[in-house]
């Protein structure tokens, strides 16, 4: 705990005890867009209706959010030009000093920021190490060298061991990404072990609703290809989020006859990625968006989406296409594959290297209408069960944690 929390709640188990709580929130950029800002935006709004009062530390600050419980702290930028190393190193001074300045604090959450000091870290990315064991043999070798031999990525493992160290309580989207860390920094071998736990993310957006309006048009163009035949990706990460093998999945369905669109959100079309559709004869199928602002306008445009991520702690966009009815393809190395049954409300991957496997999984959707349709539903329902709210629950559990291991003995 950063400093003497003077009520010293070891039970705090009501919506009262919570009341005047202070918490430093560390993000680097404090917004609603994206997934881990997302998730930390969600979270501050959810603990602000609660009562407690919340530091919001961040380097950047891209929402007008107001509550009476709220402060933003902004710390000086780091050089645009500077290297990611120089970064990080920029991060754990500013927002370790920022903690000192403007605590004292009850509790210090680190949004998996490297800062000292802290009592609670939320990790949202896997370990360095990730990609040793989901992606294929070559990038398990160049991974490893790169751990080797570059400064951002040795940095970016000391930073994770640093936190593991010295936080109380570490939480972790999902299963696979918590198994990820105990394998990585081998836990069970440590005497003052952190409590460990999971906290499941929501999908609801900051507006949290839907309109009613069907924008679909926007993104099928003239019409020739329905949206029940409409394939929806979304991630910024070529390889980590496995778009080169829907793309060859998507090849294999070109092959066998198949009618359907490819929309990706989140990048932009390079000169390398129109000439591999013209080679592949997939210009008239896969469609690039590039940065989205209104993904609802892309979650009504299609009526699968797929995710067959390498490397995925959870994987919002799923969650968020589930709730228009989308069903999802996804990779069982991804966490949200935790929540989700196997031909109930998803199609799960069990080889994400595997072309054919996804191509076989699109095809199955894309020729049993009623299967589709069906799926759906059950898509939509899991959506609407997953909230923010246990997301919050966890999180304060983690908080509980830290009151009882520094004031019971």
């Amino acid at each position: 705990m950063n400093t003497g929390f003077t009520n010293a709640k070891s039970n705090i188990d009501s919506r009262t005890g919570w009341k005047d709580v202070k918490v430093a929130m560390l993000v680097r950029s404090f917004s609603s867009l994206g997934g881990l800002e997302l998730y930390a935006y969600k979270l501050i709004q959810e603990l602000l209706s609660l009562g407690l009062h919340i530091t919001v530390i961040c380097e950047e600050c891209q929402t007008d959010l107001k509550h009476q419980n709220l402060k933003v702290v902004q710390i000086s930028p780091s050089h645009k030009n500077a290297n990611k190393v120089a970064k990080i190193e920029h991060y754990i001074k500013e927002f370790s000093a920022a903690i000192q300045k403007h605590g004292p604090f009850d509790i210090v959450h680190s949004q998996h920021l490297g800062a000292h000091n802290v009592d609670v870290v939320t990790f949202h990315n896997h370990t360095v190490t990730r990609l040793n064991e989901c992606g294929t043999s070559f990038e398990s070798i160049l991974n490893k060298l790169k751990l080797l031999l570059r400064p951002d990525y040795i940095m970016r493992d000391e930073i994770d061991a640093m936190l593991v160290k010295e936080a109380q309580v570490l939480i972790f989207p999902s299963r696979i990404c918590k198994q990820d860390f105990v394998e990585r920094f081998q836990f069970h071998k440590k005497q003052n072990m952190a409590a460990l736990t999971v906290a499941y993310p929501g999908w609801q957006l900051a507006s949290g609703t839907h309109t009613a309006e069907n924008n679909s048009a926007q993104y099928l163009g003239n019409g020739s290809v329905a949206k029940e035949k409409t394939i929806i990706f979304v991630g910024r990460g070529y390889k980590k989020k496995g778009l080169d093998v829907l793309l060859s999945a998507c090849l294999l369905l070109k092959q066998q006859k198949y009618n359907f669109k490819l929309l990706i959100a989140g990048l932009k079309e390079k000169p390398l990625d129109k000439w591999q559709l013209s080679t592949f004869g997939l210009t008239e199928n896969v469609k690039y968006l590039g940065f989205v602002n209104d993904m609802e306008k892309v979650y009504q445009s299609g009526s699968i989406i797929a995710l067959p991520s390498r490397i995925e702690p959870f994987g919002m966009a799923a969650l968020q296409a589930m709730s228009y009815g989308l069903v999802p393809v996804v990779s069982k190395v991804s966490g949200v594959a935790e929540i989700l049954q196997n031909d109930i409300d998803a199609q799960i991957i069990e080889n994400h290297l595997d072309s054919k496997e996804l191509a076989k999984h699109l095809a199955t959707l894309l020729d049993d209408t009623d299967k589709l349709k069906r799926m759906s539903e059950a898509a939509k329902d899991k959506a609407q069960s997953v909230s923010w709210q246990s997301t919050v629950e966890a999180t304060l559990n983690a908080y509980q944690q830290v009151f009882q291991k520094q004031y019971v003995i």
